[in-house]
């Protein structure tokens, strides 16, 4: 698909001094962020939990594993993980993440996100969005993907292919030229435990594929595999990734 820069930020990694746990990436320099009061979330969801609830204006929502969202006056607010929202098209709906907001104006509308650190993947099946607020405002319409990587300033569309849409609903993840890091930490929120990943330059390589999300193990030893990943089971509450 396309590729359209957006303004660069300062690159941030996903690697050697991140924990990828239940898909929140945990490092030594910002432990301290956990004690900053947080608003309450209006849903919230476990780990390999998917839940579903009616929104305001009569459509629905569907988060993913450890995924949290507020309502908002005109929508909701999600941070990081997994939602898709069916609306009815009645009101203008915002979802904002981050600098970033999708708006849907004009009727119905079926849409997703996902949201791991810096990389948001937004694929729309039924009626239009519109984003703003991070580089040029675009519009992805129905049957497109957009992939914004905020860390490195790029944007890249591309078209859905059949059965890709909110996979993650059935415990299936279908990406497609994602980093490694994101891929893993998205599989962390069917994991009880923690992926430790200890190689920066493995979770910056891009992979394609389809992964069971139900089977934590198996889908990081497959995302891994590609590039000669390891993987070291450290009882039944870790797994470190790195290379031989």
């Amino acid at each position: 698909g396309a590729t359209r820069h957006a303004p660069r930020r300062s690159a941030r990694r996903v690697g050697r001094r991140a924990v990828l746990a239940g898909g929140v990436a945990l490092a030594a320099g910002v432990a301290g962020l956990a004690l900053l009061p947080r608003p309450a979330p209006d849903a919230q969801s476990g780990v390999a939990e998917i839940t579903g609830f009616d929104l305001p204006d009569g459509g629905r929502a569907t988060i993913g594993p450890l995924t949290m969202i507020r309502l908002t006056g005109a929508g909701v607010g999600l941070s990081e993980g997994l939602a898709c929202f069916d609306l009815a098209g009645t009101a203008p709906f915002d979802l904002t993440t981050g600098s970033l907001t999708l708006r849907s104006t004009a009727g119905p509308a079926l849409f997703d996100l996902a949201v791991e650190g810096g990389l948001r993947v937004v694929s729309v099946a039924r009626g239009q969005v519109q984003m703003g607020g991070a580089g040029a405002p675009a519009v992805c319409a129905a049957g497109e993907r957009l992939m914004i990587d905020g860390d490195r300033g790029i944007v890249t569309r591309g078209r859905l292919a059949p059965g890709q849409f909110a996979a993650w609903r059935e415990g299936r993840l279908v990406v497609e030229g994602e980093p490694v890091a994101a891929v893993l930490a998205r599989i962390a929120r069917w994991y009880d435990g923690r992926i430790v990943l200890l190689d920066d330059d493995l979770g910056a390589m891009p992979i394609s594929g389809v992964y069971t999300a139900t089977d934590p193990e198996a889908a990081a030893r497959a995302v891994i595999r590609p590039y000669g990943g390891r993987l070291r089971r450290i009882g039944p509450w870790a797994m470190v990734v790195d290379r031989a």
